[in-house]
Order: structure tokens, then C-alpha cells, then sequence
């Protein structure tokens, strides 16, 4: 665990970069210079060149270059050319970092452009879409994963307003507000802002129940060739739960005939992870960024054996009153006096009580 934390530097440029004059020299845990920061595994080849598409002849890099030529070289998997239907809203959008570099709308952006408009997929990540995280704090920028919440990947609970309303237990069950404030106004043509962006239903037939729906199997507006280790985007935490989800798939027996994309409907337990962390599946590489962003956790490197019906330990009985915890106020209360004697507070008082009845 801690060898694999030391593999590499961030990306984020150091203030002696201009000097070169870094009192932690290779020490530094961040990039000394531009060229180290973008090559970094974390951003090489993760957007698009600004050259792209039709003045790539203009680049000055060419093949050397950090940025994507073309869609082949990109890690980012493209949705924006998917239909829009509700499984794209549920389980594709905001789910992919922004491949360009161009200046664009970002509110209409169907991609992700930092943590706070970062989704995970709810069929992938189990999270609770009733509750968002206490520790997110909606509206302000977040740099880095942690500094939104320190259990980051691994966190129960919704980051932000997006992961909890376009989640399938929430997205489309409740009416539109806006919607329905601009009909009770007599609007003669009442029109929500985010139009089929809005997570919420505008008309009975777009009104949904709260269930948690399958991921469509088959879209062939989808990439699903794109979660291979060495060409993945390892800043995705969605691409490393894919990955390992994907290992599982690969030491169970499958029919063949399945599609592509049946890795997703595995229940991902905490053994499974274990088993492949154990086995040594992974490059160390994407162990560091696994175990960085907490899609894997320190518990995935202990090894626990299965422990038999048998031997498991038997759960104390509640209704013993010697293993109850004695809650302070009922001790000094006149009014609720308890009905059996107080247990021993200490281990001189129970050498103290069995001398007494020796006696």
C-alpha cells in the first residue's frame, strides 16, 4: 500500500517550477515543469489537441504531442453523440470527463468539467440517493477529489445536487416546480429552462417510479471497447470501477453469447476486490490511482479468510441486562430506579466483592 502511494508526482505544476530550484527535488510530490504535468498518466491523452480537427497539420508537436489527433488516441470515452433518453440522463451523463480544449457552453455540456459536476454511476458505485454527503459543500469549486470528501469514491452518500437527481431512484419522480410555479401563473406557454436536461417530470407520460433500473445492455452509440488498462482515462473513477469489474467477469465462467457491457449488472462485493488486489491484476499505476481516489480501500489489502456458520461468533442476547450499556441518567434518577444490582465498575472492585463472599 504504501510503496504503491510513493509511484508517482501530480500533475499540478510547483512553485519552483520558474527557479528549477525545488528544495525536494525528486522528492516533489507535484511536476517541476509543464512537460511533466502534461504527461502525467493522469492528463496524457485525455483531451483533444487544440488543433483538433482541422488544423492538426499546424501542430508543432505532432505524434510527440500530449493531446489527442484523433478519437482512437483518446482515453475519454464520447457521449455527446448518444440519444438522449432517460438511460443516457442515468447512467451516461456528466459520468465522462470533457475531451476539448476549446472554449464551449460547460452548463450545456453533456461531460464533466470538475468534481462538483462529476457523477458516478449509480449502477457501478452504491451510493444513497435520498441523502447527499454532509461533508460536499455544493457551489464552491473543488480542485481535488478529497477536498470535497475524504472517502471520495467509497463515500455512501450523493456528491451534489447532480448525483442525487439524476439517480434512477430519484430522476423523473417528482414534478418540475418551475414548471408547474409558470401554469398556476396562467403562463400561456409554460417552458422549464433545462428543457430534457431536467431531471424532473414536466408530464405524466416523462414521470417515472423510483426504482433501480438496469443499464440498457446494448448501445451501439456507446463505446464499450474503450475500459482497456492501457489506454483508459485512470483520472475516471467510472473506467477503474468498470476495470474491475470487468477482472471479475474474467475469472467467472460466462456464456458467450452475452453482450459486451453484462460486467455491469455483477453486485460488486468487498471479496471480489480482495481476490484481485491478492492476485495482482492490476499495474501498480492504476493501483496508485485506485487507492488514491478510494475506489479501493486499505480493507481490500487485508487478507480475510471466510469464516464458517460454525465458528462464527453467537450475537450477545439483548435481553441480558448486564450487557446493556446503562445510559448515566437513569443512574442518579430517583424516579426510574434499576431492577438489578449494578455490575462491577473496574477489576478491583470484582476482586473486592469475590474476597467479600469468601469470607
Amino acid at each position: 500500500w504504501r510503496a504503491v502511494m510513493q509511484l508517482t508526482y501530480q500533475p499540478d505544476l510547483c512553485q519552483f517550477q520558474e527557479t528549477e530550484q525545488c528544495p525536494r527535488q525528486d522528492e516533489c510530490p507535484v511536476s517541476h515543469n509543464r512537460v511533466e504535468s502534461v504527461y502525467h498518466q493522469e492528463k496524457y491523452k485525455s483531451k483533444y489537441c487544440t488543433k483538433y480537427p482541422k488544423n492538426l497539420h499546424k501542430c508543432d508537436y505532432g505524434d510527440y504531442c500530449s493531446f489527442a489527433h484523433n478519437t482512437k488516441e483518446l482515453k475519454t470515452r464520447l457521449i455527446h453523440q448518444m440519444a438522449r433518453d432517460p438511460d443516457f440522463y442515468m447512467f451516461y451523463f456528466k459520468t465522462e470527463w470533457c475531451p476539448y480544449n476549446r472554449e464551449h457552453n460547460k452548463a450545456q455540456c453533456v461531460y464533466a468539467h470538475n468534481w462538483q459536476d462529476f457523477r458516478r454511476k449509480p449502477n457501478i458505485f452504491r451510493y444513497d440517493s435520498a441523502q447527499t454527503c454532509r461533508l460536499w459543500k455544493p457551489g464552491t469549486f473543488i480542485a481535488k477529489y478529497h477536498e470535497g470528501c475524504l472517502r471520495q469514491a467509497s463515500c455512501p452518500h450523493s456528491h451534489g445536487w447532480k448525483e442525487q437527481e439524476y439517480h434512477p431512484l430519484f430522476y423523473k419522480t417528482r414534478r418540475c416546480e418551475e414548471l408547474h410555479t409558470q401554469l398556476h401563473r396562467g403562463r400561456p406557454s409554460p417552458k422549464c429552462q433545462r428543457g430534457v436536461e431536467c431531471p424532473y417530470f414536466h408530464t405524466e407520460a416523462e414521470r417515472r417510479e423510483p426504482e433501480l433500473v438496469a443499464q440498457r445492455r446494448n448501445r451501439p452509440d456507446f463505446q464499450y471497447d474503450k475500459i482497456l488498462e492501457l489506454s483508459m482515462n485512470l483520472n475516471n473513477i467510472n473506467q477503474l470501477q468498470e476495470l474491475i469489474l470487468i477482472k471479475v467477469c474474467e475469472t467467472q465462467t460466462q456464456p458467450r453469447d452475452l453482450p459486451r457491457p453484462h460486467y455491469l449488472e455483477i453486485d460488486l462485493l468487498p471479496e471480489h476486490k480482495r481476490a484481485l488486489v491478492s492476485k495482482g491484476v492490476f499495474r501498480d499505476i492504476t493501483l496508485y490511482f485506485m487507492i488514491s481516489r478510494k475506489v479501493l480501500t486499505e480493507e481490500h489489502f487485508q487478507k480475510k479468510p471466510l469464516t464458517k456458520d460454525k465458528d462464527r461468533k453467537r450475537p450477545r442476547k439483548e435481553e441480558d441486562p448486564f450487557l446493556k450499556p446503562i445510559e448515566a441518567p437513569l443512574l442518579h434518577s430517583s424516579s426510574a430506579q434499576p431492577q438489578h444490582p449494578e455490575p462491577p465498575q473496574s477489576q478491583a472492585d470484582v476482586t473486592f466483592n469475590l474476597t467479600q463472599s469468601e469470607q
